[in-house]
């Protein structure tokens, strides 16, 4: 079962991420949620390493970056998905991720690549649940029209001071 509170770490630095997420540990807190975008993975698992709990105790949320266009990186595809986590694993110094999601929707020639792939990590035993994050009802439609397994979460970010900018639009 997924904690209904974690701790998220966006905008948290590498630098602090052992200390806060140690802190977060110690308070109580059971679900640590990053991504590989945050660049914190790596002091998330130093503080997960170093933690008297059972790693059973835990439950970890990290989300690989699909990559967006008008950027340097290029979208991610199948092969790059399944090295993504392999890094992940790796920095979170765990064996599997409780729950590994496809970060935003927008690359939208290899959604379905990706999704794919995310159906791959799992039969391999490297995550135990896959899901989506950002994502819209059209993009939800798209994975069950391919036949593929169905997300098991779609992880949104609302509150009163997020809006969508209207540039994104065009990758939605």
């Amino acid at each position: 079962k997924m904690p209904m509170i974690g701790l998220g770490t966006w905008l948290l630095p590498n630098e602090i991420a052992e200390e806060v997420t140690t802190s977060a540990l110690n308070l109580g807190y059971r679900h640590i949620d990053t991504a590989q975008a945050y660049r914190n993975e790596t002091g998330i698992g130093d503080a997960i390493k170093k933690s008297s709990l059972s790693r059973d105790d835990l439950f970890i949320t990290t989300k690989m970056w699909p990559g967006m266009s008008k950027q340097e990186e290029p979208y991610q595809n199948y092969k790059g998905a399944l090295k993504a986590c392999e890094q992940s694993l790796k920095l979170l110094q765990v064996d599997e991720i409780d729950l590994y999601l496809i970060h935003n929707p927008f690359a939208k020639e290899n959604r379905l690549e990706l999704w794919e792939a995310m159906v791959e990590l799992k039969k391999q035993g490297k995550v135990k649940h896959i899901g989506v994050s950002n994502d819209n009802v059209h993009h939800i439609k798209e994975i069950k029209e391919a036949g593929i397994e169905m997300p098991a979460a779609n992880q949104i970010e609302i509150h009163p001071w997020h809006v969508i900018p209207q540039p994104l639009a065009e990758y939605m």
